[in-house]
């Protein structure tokens, strides 16, 4: 009886059943070769990616004002700041390359934050960021070429 009521319901349904779902390859190996695995294809698209960013110094201390002085110098991490941060977490995504769950984060934030503020302002004034702080998890999601209605 819904479709009487609201008969785009009805189209939009049959438009989604109508639609065929492409998915991503075969991709061109290094060597010329087709590539269809898609762990393989994961692979190469790493690569890609891997090849096409650059590798930053970890040292903070580049950035410098007309002084020659640290422009970071003045940062301070504050617990009302991190915990605020932690907070705003979401607990339903996925952990980072460090594993830990952000629900964990966001429900134990008042223990951390101490802890945490110290490490960060004990980097940041030595003016290095950790390799493991530099890890990201990208994920290259496919999106289909735009149709017209």
């Amino acid at each position: 009886m819904e479709v009487k009521v609201n008969p785009k319901s009805f189209h939009a349904y049959v438009r989604s059943k109508q639609k065929v779902k492409e998915g991503v390859g075969p991709l061109q190996g290094n060597q010329g070769t087709l590539v269809s695995d898609h762990q393989d294809m994961a692979n190469l698209l790493n690569d890609y990616f891997v090849s096409v960013f650059t590798k930053e110094s970890p040292v903070l201390g580049t950035c410098r004002g007309s002084d020659n002085s640290s422009l970071v110098s003045d940062v301070v991490f504050s617990e009302e700041v991190v915990c605020n941060k932690l907070k705003s977490l979401k607990a339903s995504k996925a952990p980072g390359p460090d594993g830990i769950h952000p629900a964990i984060l966001h429900e134990c934030s008042e223990i951390l934050l101490v802890p945490l503020c110290i490490i960060f302002q004990k980097f940041l004034d030595s003016n290095f960021v950790p390799a493991d702080w530099r890890i990201a998890n990208v994920t290259p999601i496919f999106k289909q070429e735009c149709q017209e209605v």
